[in-house]
């Protein structure tokens, strides 16, 4: 199932939405949407699982981010709760008849879940399989003649549509080089990299290598190894220089 072949898609996973102590958002039967765009999905809700009573119509927004569907929004929301808003945090969408969106986090809800498991940064895409597998194969991650990092116990990692990471213990990482960046991001099936770092003396590497912690199960095999950006440096598997991804 291509990007742009992708259709809306009906999702029978209980889904709440919730901010300060309202569930604006309670559904079981939702769909899946997807943009030209954004390679991540979307739900749209039906109006009746939606409190709309804190909805209140508003203008379109100047400036739209990931949160906002980017192409064939007609009409437009802020969510009132109280004493918080979130501007333009749900709208209507060509096409749609009957359903609403609702913007996910960092700026909207502030909970999410699909079942019991709270959800980060966009709903799980069902067309979307993570394989975190053990390698006694060499990796070798280089900045220039500068080896950083050298492992035979590394963990990759395929994720769709992105290249695959190369996760090296830190053992076999030399810290030397490289200096801690304030950067955190999150995903919803990895969970938290709240751990970044750059390349010293080098502002066109920053942010190249990157840890979860705590990653989510099942990825747990990956908990406090580091990965490195392939785009910008050189990685080699069993000797063998790897292409750099575009």
């Amino acid at each position: 199932m291509t990007q742009k072949t992708k259709k809306p898609f009906p999702s029978a996973r209980w889904v709440r939405g919730i901010i300060d102590d309202v569930t604006l958002v309670d559904s079981r039967e939702q769909l899946l949407v997807w943009e030209e765009e954004l390679p991540v999905p979307r739900y749209v809700f039906k109006e009746l699982d939606v409190r709309t009573e804190h909805l209140v119509p508003t203008d379109a927004p100047d400036k739209q981010n990931h949160q906002h569907p980017r192409s064939g929004a007609i009409e437009w929301y802020d969510i009132v709760v109280r004493d918080r808003t979130i501007r333009h945090g749900a709208w209507r969408k060509s096409g749609l008849d009957g359903y609403l969106g609702v913007t996910w986090q960092r700026d909207g809800l502030d909970h999410w879940y699909e079942e019991d498991l709270e959800v980060f940064e966009h709903p799980h895409d069902p067309f979307v399989h993570i394989d975190a597998i053990s390698s006694s194969r060499l990796v070798t991650v280089n900045y220039g003649d500068v080896v950083l990092a050298e492992s035979r116990e590394a963990v990759f990692l395929w994720e769709t549509g992105l290249p695959v990471r190369y996760y090296l213990p830190r053992r076999d990482v030399d810290f030397s080089f490289l200096v801690s960046s304030l950067t955190t991001s999150v995903c919803p099936y990895k969970g938290f990299a709240t751990e970044y770092w750059s390349v010293s003396g080098e502002p066109g590497l920053q942010d190249i290598a990157w840890s979860y912690p705590e990653p989510f199960f099942p990825y747990r095999n990956i908990a406090d190894a580091v990965a490195f950006a392939s785009g910008k440096l050189d990685i080699s598997i069993d000797n063998v220089l790897q292409a750099r991804p575009q």
